[in-house]
């Protein structure tokens, strides 16, 4: 079982690059299973827990004891940690910390250590979740079923139980491991470049199975039908929207858009010299009212004709790799899954 759970990270070469189960449609938040929906197209909830995590708890805690002397340490109930997927854990994760170091151009604290909170048993995990207070984009809409994992800014720990569909238990790992990274090095990031970043490590090519290639790919078809109806968001309008306004959005195409924005700006490197001087510049200011805004302005300033020349090279880049990537003729049965995960979402 536990290597069947983790047998994503074990990297089948030396390169390489939250979840969530919706009802309905079999796809992983990572979101619907199915070959094209969010397993691999969105690892939704995942991610989202990360972010607007808070706990409501009165009075003194006791503090977590945690065990492991690596990069990982760990804090199990109920679930057991074999020492070999214990290395496997603390291999994968310093070879994202070090992908995060070269995309970002930072220096790794030395005192940083990922925390991680494992249930063998999902009623505990939900009772430790309700318990904590843990504010998640989205989770309104899909419930507490449908959370895979999150990490809490508020104790610094990535929390998740393990998964009946095990092999999403690395992706969720990337995934909310990407959050702890950041969190630990920035301050104030907007929630769409923390998403996108998440989403974009979260499948190293490396320890892609052939059903995390055909979801990404549907991800790329998924955008461009978006844009070719009409239904993509507003690039100045996402970029600026707030956390609280996460929770109002569908959120498989919310995760699906940070990926595809965060992608686009990692893909050259005067791209990504924009993305870290929005980090640099808004780690180092205090938050306040109008803050999102200005990461929309200073995108706006800083890119070359602006930011509806960023949209529109955003675009054309979408259309260009999903020809390449997601076949036209399969748009259209692509465009009937998504009405009906429309549908399931609801309102």
């Amino acid at each position: 079982m536990e290597r069947d759970a983790f047998r994503h990270l074990q990297p089948r070469s030396s390169s390489g690059s939250a979840l969530v189960k919706r009802k309905g449609l079999r796809v992983r938040r990572s979101h619907m299973r199915r070959i094209l929906f969010i397993t691999g197209l969105v690892p939704l909830f995942c991610l989202f827990a990360n972010l607007g995590s808070a706990a409501s708890g009165t009075g003194e805690e006791a503090p977590t004891k945690y065990q492991g002397a690596g990069l990982c340490q760990f804090a199990l109930q109920d679930y057991t940690l074999a020492p070999h997927i214990e290395k496997s854990i603390n291999q994968v994760v310093q070879r994202l910390l070090e992908q995060h170091k070269r995309t970002f151009k930072f220096n790794g604290r030395p005192d940083f250590r990922l925390h991680m909170r494992i249930f063998g048993k999902f009623d505990d995990y939900a009772q430790f979740t309700t318990n904590q207070g843990v504010q998640v984009p989205g989770l309104s809409r899909a419930g507490l079923t449908n959370l895979a994992g999150y990490y809490s800014r508020r104790t610094k720990e990535l929390v998740t139980w393990r998964q009946q569909v095990s092999s999403t238990f690395g992706n969720v790992l990337l995934h909310e491991a990407s959050h702890a990274i950041m969190d630990a090095h920035f301050r104030n990031s907007p929630q769409w470049l923390l998403e996108g970043c998440a989403e974009y490590f979260a499948y190293p090519p490396d320890m892609q199975d052939q059903r995390d290639v055909r979801n990404l790919r549907a991800r790329w078809g998924l955008l461009n039908l978006w844009l070719r109806d009409g239904k993509l968001a507003s690039l100045p309008m996402f970029v600026n929207a707030k956390q609280s306004d996460w929770d109002k959005m569908d959120i498989d195409k919310a995760y699906i858009t940070s990926w595809s924005i965060f992608q686009f700006l990692a893909s050259t490197e005067a791209n990504r010299n924009i993305t870290r001087k929005l980090l640099t510049d808004r780690s180092g200011q205090p938050p306040r009212r109008g803050f999102e805004a200005e990461g929309a302005a200073m995108l706006d300033t800083e890119y070359p004709g602006g930011l509806k020349k960023l949209e529109a090279d955003w675009h054309r880049w979408i259309v260009q790799t999903g020809r390449q990537l997601f076949p036209e003729k399969s748009l259209d049965k692509l465009r009937e899954f998504d009405q009906e995960r429309e549908r399931r979402q609801g309102p």
